[in-house]
C-alpha cells in the first residue's frame, strides 16, 4: 500500500465554478533526471524571464499553461502571484527549483508572456516561457473548434522539463509553506501517493 501525503493547495481563481484544477506531482524518468536535453519541438521557443540560467539540474519543475486573452479574466495577474509566491516560497526553503509557463496559440493583437511577466533581477529561480504558436496548434486542432489545449500545453511543458520532479498545475495556485518544506528536504517518494486539499480563496 502505497503511503499518502496530505498538503494544502489555495486557488485564487475567481469564480470557483470555472476554475477546474488540475494538480500532479510526477516523479521524471531516468532521462530526464540526469537532465538530458529536452527533445526538440519546432514549433517553440523557450524564452527566460530575467537573466537566470535554467541550464542545470533542479529538484523540482513547475509547470503552468496559459494566454493572454480577455476569456479567463485577470489571468496574467493571478499567474504572476502565482510565480511570485512559487519563487518566494522557494527561496525561503531553499528549494532547487525551475518555473515552467507554457503559451499556447497566443492570438496576434495581445501582449505576449515574455513582455507581461516579472521576476526580481536577485532571484536565482528561472522562468522559462515556452511558446506553441498558431502554426502547430492548427496542425493538432482537427475537426475541434477549441483554440488552447491545457494538457499538451502541459505535456510540452512536462517533455521539456529539467526537474527529478515535475508539478503540473494551474496559473492561479499557491502552494502551503508545509509542501515547500517537502520540497527542501527532497523527501518525495517515488513510491507515495501525494494528495492535496483545496481552498478557494475570495
Amino acid at each position: 500500500q502505497q503511503p499518502t501525503t496530505s498538503v494544502t493547495m489555495h486557488c485564487s481563481c475567481a469564480r470557483s465554478r470555472a476554475c477546474f484544477l488540475y494538480f500532479a506531482i510526477l516523479y521524471a524518468s531516468s532521462n530526464y533526471s540526469k537532465c538530458a536535453q529536452p527533445p526538440s519541438f519546432d514549433a517553440s521557443s523557450d524564452i527566460i524571464v530575467g537573466t537566470q540560467s535554467p541550464e542545470k539540474c533542479c529538484y523540482i519543475s513547475i509547470v503552468m499553461v496559459g494566454r493572454h486573452d480577455q476569456k479567463r479574466g485577470d489571468y496574467v495577474g493571478r499567474l504572476q502571484n502565482s510565480i511570485d509566491f512559487f519563487v518566494a516560497q522557494a527561496e525561503d526553503f531553499s528549494v532547487s527549483l525551475e518555473i515552467i509557463v507554457v503559451e499556447w496559440n497566443p492570438f496576434p493583437n495581445y501582449a505576449r508572456f515574455i513582455n507581461l511577466l516579472r521576476t526580481s533581477p536577485s532571484s536565482s529561480i528561472p522562468v522559462r516561457i515556452i511558446t506553441v504558436p498558431h502554426s502547430f496548434h492548427s496542425s493538432v486542432q482537427a475537426n475541434t473548434t477549441q483554440d488552447f489545449f491545457e494538457f499538451m500545453a502541459k505535456n510540452v511543458g512536462a517533455r521539456r522539463a529539467r526537474g527529478q520532479w515535475i508539478l503540473l498545475t494551474n496559473g492561479d495556485v499557491m502552494l502551503s509553506d508545509a509542501m515547500w518544506e517537502l520540497f527542501g528536504r527532497k523527501a518525495l517518494d517515488p513510491g507515495a501517493f501525494y494528495r492535496a486539499q483545496r481552498i478557494e480563496l475570495p
